[in-house]
C-alpha cells in the first residue's frame, strides 16, 4: 500500500486561525478540550414602500463587501439569539434528482443556554442545555441523556457558524436588489447580496459554489440563503449539482425564552445512561479492532482506513481552537516526516470545523501530514472521542495497540512506535 498524502493545495489561506475555544467549548484540562448545528419608525410612519426606497438609499452608501463584512462581525458578536426555519436540497446526478427537507431550530442565551433541533430524513437530533445540565434526545430512538455539564461542541455544533465567514474567500460579491421578507409577524426589508466565493474557499470536490443571501438591512443577520454548487465528479457518476434554499421563519436576537434551554421529555421516550446512548463498552479502545470509515481530505480525495491495513496507522482527532493539539501537531509532522516512508500513516482527523478553516490552519503551518474532515462528528463517536486531542496508533492488522487522550509528549508517541519497529 502507499502512504496517502492529503493536505490540499496551496493557495490563498482564509479563515479563522485563533487559539481561543468557541463559544460552547470546554476546557476540561490544560491537556486537553472537551468536545461533547427596520426600522418601527419606517414601517409605522413611512408606511413599507417608503420604507423600502429609503433602505434601498441606503444601500448605495455601501457595498456588498461592506454588507458581507457587517453581517459576518454581526454573527461573531452574538451572544444570545433564536434561529428557526426550514431547509430544501435537491441534488441532480447521474440523470436522478433527489430532494430532502429539514427543519432546524438553535438558540443561545447568554447565561450558558443553548437548543440544536435538526429534523430531516437522515439526521433528527436535539439538544438542550440550561448551562447546568444538558440533554441530548434521539427522536428515532425514542431514548434521551441527561448529565451535568453546559454546551459540547461535538453533540451541539454551531449551526450559523458559517455566516461569521461570509467575508472570508469572496471573489465577487454584488447588491442585486432590495426585497422585504416576512419574518414571523414583520415584513422586514433586505439587501439582495450575490456572492461568489474563491476556489480556495469551496468544499472539498466543488469547482463552483454561488449564493445569494437576504440580509435584514437593520440588523445584519441572514434570512434567506440561496446556494448553488457544482461538482465534477459524484458518488453516481458524472457531473452534480446540488441547490440548497434556507429560510429563517424566526430570526431574533433579543433574549431568547427560558422554557427553550429546559428538556421536556415526550410521553413514552426513556432515559437512559451515556454508555448506552452513546454505545456500550469502555472509551478506551485498546485490543479492539479499529473501527472503519471513509472521509473526505483536504484536497478533495476520500481516505478509507480499509486501504491501509497492512501498514502502521496513526489516527490523531483534533480541532484548530484546541490549545493542547496545536501544541501536539508539530510532533506528529517531525513523526510523518521521519517515518512517512517506512510505513507509517498518519491521519489527522479533524473534528466538525468547515474545510477552509482546517485548510488554512494546515497550511499556514505547513503541516505535510493527511488531514480529514469528519464534518458530523460520525467517526469520533465511532472512535469514543470524548475531548480533543485524541489519538489512536493501529497495527498493521488493523487493531489499536494504543488509545492516548488528551495531549502527550513526543516520548510517548516513539515509545508506541518502537513497539511496532520504528526507530529501533
Amino acid at each position: 500500500m502507499q502512504a496517502v498524502q492529503d493536505t490540499g493545495s496551496a493557495g490563498e489561506v482564509r479563515g479563522r486561525t485563533s487559539g481561543r475555544a468557541p463559544r460552547g467549548a470546554r476546557r476540561t484540562s490544560p491537556r486537553r478540550c472537551a468536545v461533547q448545528p427596520a426600522s418601527l419608525f419606517m414601517r409605522i410612519v413611512l408606511g413599507m414602500l417608503v420604507g423600502v426606497m429609503a433602505v434601498a438609499g441606503s444601500a448605495r452608501a455601501q457595498t456588498a463587501w461592506e454588507i458581507l463584512e457587517r453581517t459576518a462581525a454581526r454573527y461573531l458578536a452574538l451572544e444570545q439569539y433564536h434561529f428557526a426555519g426550514t431547509t430544501a436540497v435537491q441534488m441532480q446526478a447521474g440523470g436522478r434528482t433527489e430532494t430532502m427537507d429539514l427543519r432546524m431550530q438553535v438558540a443561545r442565551s447568554r447565561a450558558g443556554g443553548m437548543r440544536v433541533e435538526v429534523d430531516g430524513p437522515t439526521m433528527q437530533m436535539t439538544y438542550v442545555t440550561d448551562g447546568r445540565t444538558s440533554w441530548m434526545y434521539q427522536p428515532a430512538q425514542r431514548r434521551y441523556v441527561r448529565r451535568p455539564g453546559g454546551a459540547s461542541r461535538q453533540e451541539a455544533p454551531d449551526l450559523l457558524q458559517s455566516y461569521t465567514r461570509l467575508a472570508s474567500g469572496v471573489e465577487d460579491a454584488a447588491i442585486l436588489r432590495m426585497d422585504t421578507l416576512r419574518v414571523g409577524a414583520e415584513t422586514v426589508p433586505a439587501y439582495v447580496v450575490a456572492v461568489t466565493y474563491s476556489p480556495q474557499r469551496l468544499p472539498a470536490g466543488t469547482d463552483s459554489l454561488r449564493t445569494t443571501l437576504w440580509i435584514d438591512a437593520t440588523r445584519f443577520i441572514v434570512l434567506r440563503e440561496e446556494r448553488r454548487e457544482h461538482q465534477a465528479t459524484s458518488p453516481a457518476g458524472g457531473p452534480m449539482t446540488v441547490a440548497q434554499t434556507t429560510v429563517y421563519t424566526t430570526a431574533s436576537t433579543e433574549a431568547p425564552p427560558d422554557s427553550l434551554f429546559v428538556f421536556h421529555p415526550p410521553d413514552g421516550v426513556q432515559e437512559v445512561s451515556p454508555q448506552v446512548f452513546f454505545g456500550s463498552g469502555s472509551p478506551d479502545l485498546t485490543g479492539r479492532p479499529a473501527p472503519g470509515f471513509r472521509l473526505p481530505g483536504l484536497s478533495g480525495h476520500p481516505v478509507a482506513l480499509s486501504d491501509l491495513k497492512g501498514q502502521v496507522v496513526l489516527i490523531n482527532f483534533w480541532a484548530t481552537w484546541c490549545g493542547p493539539c496545536q501544541v501536539e501537531m508539530p510532533v506528529l509532522e517531525q513523526l510523518h516526516r521521519e517515518f512517512g516512508d517506512d510505513g507509517l500513516v498518519i491521519l489527522a482527523i479533524n473534528l466538525m470545523e468547515p474545510f477552509d478553516e482546517a485548510r488554512a490552519y494546515v497550511q499556514r503551518f505547513g503541516y505535510t501530514f493527511p488531514v480529514l474532515l469528519d464534518i458530523d462528528g460520525a467517526v469520533a463517536q465511532r472512535y469514543r472521542v470524548e475531548s480533543v486531542p485524541t489519538s489512536l496508533l493501529i497495527d498493521r492488522e488493523g487493531t489499536v495497540v494504543r488509545h492516548l487522550v488528551g495531549m502527550h509528549p513526543e516520548a510517548d508517541f516513539r515509545r508506541a512506535l518502537q513497539a511496532l519497529g520504528f526507530g529501533e
